[in-house]
């Protein structure tokens, strides 16, 4: 299950289940993510100031986003839509 937060027309959260094979070891957390013009440009630029992309570019309810964890060991997600 997949729900989004509309305000105004405008998303601004969602709430899903985690599975359980999430590569994050808590059971429940939060994420911030930022939302990004271009998501495979944004991604790269992660990477080259080093970061690693956890979860690779998925596709879900017409967003693409990707999961990242920074040199200090944040997780954070970037969204296109």
């Amino acid at each position: 299950p997949y729900a989004s937060f509309i305000h105004d027309g405008h998303p601004f959260g969602s709430l899903r289940e985690k599975d359980l094979d999430w590569p994050m070891p808590s059971r429940s957390c939060w994420m911030v993510y930022f939302e990004v013009v271009d998501i495979t440009a944004s991604a790269l630029d992660a990477t080259q100031l080093g970061a690693q992309i956890t979860v690779p570019p998925t596709v879900i309810g017409g967003a693409t986003f990707v999961i990242v964890t920074d040199p200090q060991g944040a997780v954070f997600g970037l969204i296109q839509r």
